[in-house]
């Protein structure tokens, strides 16, 4: 297992160290991160996490996710009592620290939940991720999408609006060449809006041996727009 996780993070690392990616050049949001307890009971097992101070009244949080023994795909999340269905697999030492910050920039905390899918080689980079969009009354609202993940790929503020935008990243084949393809989201009424025109994206960088982070001069930004994806890529968004 340890070797396993260890391959994940060379992968995922690999598209990070000494990364001079576009989306590099504009600011970083700064989560908090929490680490998880986990308990093992006989018919589930159980992730939680307990956060002070996280509303603006200053109440705390509490966060708990449960997969069910006997089903490799169905967990709940009880988020301070409301319980969220969710399709992420039971992979303990997939499940990346909980992270915490005003990422749409209502002056609210929002929630970040990571969860990687173990695969092999590429497939290794296979995420489930989750936001919870904290509303004024205190609910959350749930965002949720499969993605492929870079630890460099923050959200990062196109234009200085402090609603930092979402950057998502996919495999494109364009002329038998693999690429990786950006598109950048704003958490907008209640949903996730693609605004692309923000910082004319998407962007394709090409999948090399030798990486180079560079904006792919093998097609035009132009040429680049027909594989926009409107909303992230999720059978039940």
């Amino acid at each position: 297992m340890k070797i396993i996780l260890g391959f994940i993070f060379f992968l995922v690392n690999i598209v990070s160290v000494k990364a001079q990616y576009d989306f590099e050049n504009y600011p970083k949001i700064k989560f908090k991160d929490y680490q998880w307890d986990f308990t093992e009971l006989e018919d589930k097992f159980v992730h939680k996490i307990d956060v002070p101070n996280f509303y603006n009244n200053s109440k705390p949080l509490s966060v708990e996710i449960k997969y069910f023994a006997g089903i490799s795909r169905n967990s709940e999340i009880n988020i301070s009592g409301t319980i969220y269905q969710e399709d992420i697999p039971f992979t303990p030492i997939g499940l990346d620290s909980l992270r915490i910050a005003d990422v749409n920039g209502d002056g609210l905390n929002d929630i970040k939940i990571i969860s990687y899918y173990m695969g092999n080689g590429f497939a290794s980079l296979n995420v489930r991720v989750i936001y919870f969009f904290q509303e004024e009354n205190g609910k959350f609202i749930k965002i949720a999408y499969n993605d492929k993940m870079g630890t460099n790929r923050f959200e990062r503020d196109f234009d200085g609006d402090g609603n930092f935008e979402i950057i998502t990243m996919k495999i494109q084949n364009h002329k038998n060449h693999n690429y990786w393809l950006f598109n950048i989201y704003d958490f907008i009424e209640g949903k996730l809006k693609n605004v692309n025109s923000k910082a004319n994206y998407p962007i394709m960088i090409q999948i090399l041996d030798n990486e180079t982070f560079k904006i792919t001069n093998k097609l035009s930004r132009q040429e680049m727009k027909k594989y926009e994806v409107i909303q992230p890529e999720d059978d039940n968004y």
